[in-house]
């Protein structure tokens, strides 16, 4: 008897411990989301090689010029949390790297949401190292996006982005949250131990 009631309680402890984990997680989760910007890289095939077509003797040129190794990416930073970015909470805005090459040509655009247009933003230059471009300071409710156009060569891997405001943090798209892979690695471990003492 005695055996039993040490077990209700250790499973009932158990289950409370895993319930204020799990209330915490989501909570947490939901704070986190509310000041997010998540990205979205794609690259555009621009090479013959790399399109399919090997042996192609065409390549691509800027102002007659050609191009070593050109890469075309498009990236989209876009605010999907409830709180706004904005313009005072910003101290270093939206900027696109490439970690290797240069970027030869860019610009950005303002999405009001998703599949609308871009409205080209004005002010929009590469850095001096070649390496950088930076959106100037805008204000992005949910669902607004900032979107660069970057052409580059001799750049492998792909462009990251940065941000640094108030609480807010940068993302990919696919991302899992630690949060909830915290959350499952908890409730695994209480289901072995529950397991274990069910046995005993």
């Amino acid at each position: 008897m005695i055996t039993m009631e040490v077990t209700g309680y250790v499973a009932l402890g158990s289950f409370a411990v895993a319930a204020a984990s799990l209330l915490f997680s989501v909570l947490d989760k939901r704070k986190d989301r509310h000041r997010r910007i998540v990205v979205e890289v794609e690259q555009i095939l621009l090479l013959p090689e790399i399109a399919g077509f090997p042996g192609s003797t065409f390549g691509v040129t800027l102002d007659g010029a050609p191009l070593d190794a050109p890469r075309f990416y498009v990236v989209r930073a876009t605010n999907t949390g409830r709180a706004s970015l904005r313009t005072a909470d910003i101290e270093q805005p939206l900027t696109v790297r490439v970690a290797d090459g240069r970027i030869v040509q860019a610009e950005a655009g303002f999405l009001d949401h998703p599949g609308s247009p871009p409205e080209v933003l004005e002010g929009v230059a590469v850095s001096g190292s070649g390496r950088a471009v930076q959106a100037p300071k805008t204000l992005l409710n949910r669902g607004n996006a900032i979107q660069f156009s970057l052409l580059t060569v001799g750049s492998t891997t792909p462009p990251q982005v940065s941000l640094r405001a108030t609480d807010f943090k940068v993302v990919p798209k696919a991302e899992r949250s630690a949060g909830a892979a915290w959350t499952v690695a908890v409730f695994t471990a209480i289901g072995v131990a529950l397991a274990l003492i069910s046995i005993l």
